[in-house]
């Protein structure tokens, strides 16, 4: 008898065992019972925040011809657009002019409704001290809340309206004639953190 075929008989018998015993496994693996559930694609969309007025880029109000002791207002009506929550504040940007002026032109600025703008007094002073709020959390000098009216939590629809009010004092410098002072008011809006 042929000794290469006794030596390499018992490992082609083994080899081919495992072989055969390979395929079954896989054989009985693909034969099993299976299920799957899935959702449909997700979409993921950024909240956004959004602001207008109904003044948008334009004079508010111009005020000319201001007389001592005799004031003067005007309205504009914020809404808030976005779908994120968010807090807004108020504060001016582009002050120029008289010095004087600004610092003689008492402004007081309210909120409320469209029928009622003067629910909540927003700021009381001068031109000047409102021109001191440049941010929605600071001031000119670095210092303090400079951000005013803390219209927080605000939601997709919401509006206030505000009413600024004017006037020069009675016993205003005689100086103060043709003088003039501007500034832009500025609402701006932040997501609120949950």
């Amino acid at each position: 008898m042929n000794t290469a075929v006794r030596r390499y008989g018992p490992a082609a018998a083994i080899t081919a065992g495992m072989l055969g015993a390979a395929l079954l496994v896989a054989h009985a693996s693909s034969a099993a019972f299976t299920a799957q559930t899935s959702t449909a694609p997700n979409t993921f969309t950024a909240a956004t925040v959004e602001i207008t007025n109904d003044q948008e880029d334009q004079v508010a109000f111009s005020p000319g011809a201001i007389q001592p002791g005799v004031p003067g207002h005007g309205d504009v009506t914020v809404t808030y657009d976005g779908t994120a929550s968010a807090d807004v504040r108020l504060y001016t940007s582009d002050e120029s002019g008289s010095a004087a002026l600004a610092d003689a032109l008492q402004v007081t600025i309210t909120s409320g409704t469209a029928a009622d703008p003067t629910t909540t007094t927003v700021f009381d002073g001068t031109l000047a001290e409102l021109g001191d709020h440049v941010g929605f959390a600071e001031t000119s000098s670095g210092a303090g809340d400079g951000g005013l009216g803390a219209w927080d939590d605000v939601a997709q629809g919401d509006e206030l309206t505000y009413r600024v009010t004017w006037e020069l004092p009675a016993d205003a410098d005689n100086a103060l004639q043709g003088e003039t002072a501007e500034l832009a008011l500025v609402w701006e809006a932040q997501s609120r953190l949950p």
